[in-house]
């Protein structure tokens, strides 16, 4: 690595400087393996490793029948003492016996050890070691997964639980153009995961890929393969796949999903790097594989496609129009593949884990792994997390409300980082000045001075370099999060909130200045600053810069400009873009749990308004109203579809218990003589009579509806619309 790329070594990159590594795991008990890709083969060391745990004192362990080598740490922090373990074994005895001695469990306040469970961090902690130093993306081997499968008829969604529900086509693809399609017309089940299986070995990527591979593929083919007995032996030592239970967070959101984990190996599922850039740059609405690839520019002209429902029939029908859809997938996971994973990929050269980890751990949980790795290099005690205090909300302000037009849209989020490079965002337990040593690191990454041109792709574009930035940006923003992170060891809410405050200052001014000078500010957020250009012409970055010019640093604040913006209430508004695409932000308008026919309605209304078209907005609830009376929508309008998350027999249990209330998807699947197991979706609609029928006691599985006798709830629906409508009607009374 050149020293413009490890300009903050070794404590933004570690201080092991071991080349080429795509891979770490656990050898024995007593050793980690490394596996390297050189510019012309793999290969792979094994070096020795001691696994620790932190201690408050030495004699935290007296009485422990073990053996272990105990380092005294300097500075004041709470955990005083490392402890050095011969082998794992060792330190899960030595962890399970604190645990009772103490009889608090790991992370609970006032436990006297700390410890990182997965022993390969460890290793990444305690050696500084990180992946892909000196070898840039295109090196790496990539290899994209899809499947196709069959659904059996009668059902809505395939479930791999079922028997008839077999895979029908397995698509795979690497980053040489290697293709190939396993065909379940040439092969049964149990020999397409064999040959999957074999590929894989053969290949040997370093990465698997797949577009909700978490979610939806990997789940998929471990239940066949454990129907079938077939074992998924698809890591570089021949051991099976493994998984556990995971959430991913994105904003407010939390997302259930299978982590898995494959030997010499990472996953990276692009449907969730899809969420991560999604909720930077809201331009991209939808996060579906082919939403994705049309929204990058990278759908083929002659790309085939099929409507989901319908694979079985083209199994069965057209095979070949199913393979060649198949084949496209993979090609576009590996394009969207190649435009979002440099972010992490670079990520990976810095933080302490795994570069799948790298996609899928919060911000703040990465950024504590930096600092202990750097207190443990320097040998410093490290203190104990401070449970977490409600942290002061940004400063936010409606100014306007009502629909403006144009808007120009400031994005702030870098002022908050910049005001904690001034020293008012230092936490107090970080007796090293390593934190501020590493925001200053990634906001260098963030500028043209980054130096990562090293790892991106021969002949790029600049695309490579510019995901690496925004991504670090994002990163930045975490910095903030992580002082008032419950699970920080350095986190620090008061030193959060004073850095809220004085971000809020600068957001503020810069408001007021931007008023001054004659544009008409709109709204502030969290992230940006709304406001009308005076004489609504160009000339807002002029302006900006004038507006800025007071801070005392140069801060990059990107713009963005929309045709019009609806503003109801701090952070509640709706914005219409360039293409006449409508984002809603804030929860009074969000269509979150909102069937297709309300969320629909909602555009149109939103539409109307942008329009100037105000009072046509009754109009359009009228005509919605008399659609529903006269049964012309489509039930696809009206329906929910939910996820048995339990078994029908436990769901019972619980109603009857008292610990559930009756659901509707769950009270369809028990009147029905089909067998549905934990996984189906089933979609349902409302019949009965009445607006206020007991939805439980009333919904029906779309199966049973009649278009020549529909029997939804007409009453329901107007209902439900109603709701909507008056919602909406209160927003824009003052419009």
């Amino acid at each position: 690595m050149g020293d413009s790329t490890r300009q903050y070594e070794p404590v933004l990159y570690g201080r092991d400087k071991t080349a080429e590594v795509v891979g770490v795991e656990l050898d024995g008990t007593r050793h980690v393996r490394l596996f390297s890709r050189t510019p012309s083969s793999l290969t792979s060391k094994t070096v020795p490793f001691e696994p620790f745990l932190w201690l408050t004192s030495e004699d935290r362990l007296a009485g422990w029948r073990g053996q272990c080598r105990m380092e005294p740490l300097s500075g004041t922090g709470r955990f005083r003492r490392l402890a050095r373990f011969p082998d794992v074994q060792s330190l899960e005895s030595a962890a399970s016996w604190l645990q009772r001695r103490s009889g608090r469990s790991l992370g609970a306040p006032g436990v006297p050890y700390l410890y990182v469970r997965d022993v390969v961090q460890q290793y990444f902690l305690w050696s500084g070691t990180t992946h892909f130093l000196d070898m840039g993306f295109q090196r790496l081997l990539r290899m994209q997964i899809d499947l196709e499968v069959y659904r059996t008829s009668g059902f809505e969604f395939p479930n791999p639980l079922r028997e008839g529900d077999r895979i029908t086509a397995i698509a795979m693809s690497d980053s040489s153009g290697w293709e190939r399609l396993i065909s379940g017309r040439e092969y049964a089940e149990a020999e397409m995961l064999a040959e999957m299986v074999g590929e894989i070995r053969s290949r040997d990527p370093d990465v698997i890929e797949g577009h909700n591979i978490f979610r939806f593929d990997l789940p998929y083919l471990d239940a066949r393969a454990r129907r079938h007995r077939v074992e998924l032996a698809m890591g570089r030592d021949g051991s099976v796949i493994r998984h556990r239970q995971a959430r991913f967070h994105i904003g407010e959101r939390v997302i259930p999903y299978r982590n898995y984990e494959i030997h010499g190996r990472h996953v990276i599922d692009t449907w969730f790097l899809a969420q991560r850039y999604s909720r930077a740059n809201p331009e991209l609405k939808r996060n579906g594989l082919k939403d994705v690839a049309r929204h990058f520019g990278m759908a083929a002209s002659q790309r085939t496609y099929i409507p989901g429902a319908e694979a079985s029939w083209y199994f069965d029908n057209d095979p070949d129009t199913l393979f060649r859809y198949a084949l496209d997938d993979v090609r576009e996971t590996r394009a969207i593949s190649e435009a979002l994973s440099p972010a992490h990929y670079v990520q990976a050269r810095i933080f302490p884990c795994r570069y799948q980890d790298t996609a899928l751990v919060d911000d703040p949980a990465k950024i504590d792994g930096l600092m202990l790795r750097e207190y443990l290099a320097q040998g410093h005690s490290v203190p104990e997390a401070v449970p977490a205090e409600p942290a002061a909300r940004k400063y936010a302000e409606v100014k306007v409300r009502g629909v403006s037009r144009p808007v120009v849209r400031c994005d702030v989020t870098a002022l908050y980082p910049a005001v904690m490079l001034t020293g008012a965002g230092r936490p107090g337990a970080d007796e090293l000045g390593v934190f501020p040593e590493l925001l200053r690191g990634f906001r260098t990454l963030c500028g043209p001075d980054g130096q990562t041109h090293d790892a991106a792709p021969a002949g790029d574009d600049g695309r490579f370099v510019a995901t690496v930035r925004s991504g670090c940006k994002v990163l930045l923003e975490g910095f903030h999060d992580y002082l008032a992170f419950a699970g920080g060891h350095f986190n620090d809410a008061r030193v959060a909130d004073q850095a809220t405050e004085a971000g809020g200052e600068f957001v503020r001014r810069l408001a007021t200045r931007l008023d001054e000078l004659g544009h008409r500010v709109v709204t502030v957020d969290a992230g940006g600053v709304y406001f009308v250009p005076r004489d609504a012409c160009p000339g807002a970055e002029e302006a900006l810069a004038e507006a800025s010019s007071s801070l005392p640093w140069k801060v990059e604040l990107p713009l963005r400009w929309y045709r019009a913006m609806f503003c109801h209430g701090p952070g509640n508004y709706a914005l219409l873009d360039e293409q006449g695409d409508i984002t809603v932000a804030g929860a009074d308008l969000s269509s979150r749990g909102l069937e297709r026919y309300r969320r629909e309605w909602l555009q149109e209304a939103l539409g109307l308004l942008f329009d100037g078209r105000k009072g046509e907005i009754p109009a359009l609830y009228e005509r919605y109203r008399e659609d529903i009376a006269g049964h012309r929508l489509e039930l696809s309008r009206l329906k929910r579809t939910e996820t048995l998350r339990e078994s029908l027999e436990d769901y019972q249990m619980r109603v009857k218990g008292g610990k559930q209330h009756p659901r509707g998807a769950y009270e369809v699947a028990l009147r029905l003589e089909r067998r549905y197991l934990s996984g189906d979706q089933i979609s349902y609609y409302v019949g009965g009579d009445g607006a206020n029928v007991m939805v439980n006691e009333n919904c029906r599985n779309v199966s049973e509806w009649d278009p020549s006798r529909p029997d939804e709830n007409v009453d329901y629906y107007k209902a439900r619309l109603r709701e909507l409508y008056e919602k909406f009607s209160a927003l824009i009374a003052e419009e």
